[in-house]
């Protein structure tokens, strides 16, 4: 059986951070995981740079 999942990569790069997130089931909530983990870590200008 296929399972469609999703996954993302944050980073802030001035602070060298990388977030990542994976097996959630839609692209949005992927994105927000990843986010999420880069902004606990510190990061302040965390974007997402693949998903």
């Amino acid at each position: 059986m296929w399972v469609s999942s999703w996954g993302a990569i944050a980073t802030d790069k001035a602070k060298g951070l990388l977030s990542t997130a994976s097996g959630n089931s839609s692209q949005g909530a992927a994105e927000l995981s990843a986010l999420t983990e880069c902004r606990s870590k510190g990061g302040d200008a965390c974007k997402i740079d693949l998903s």
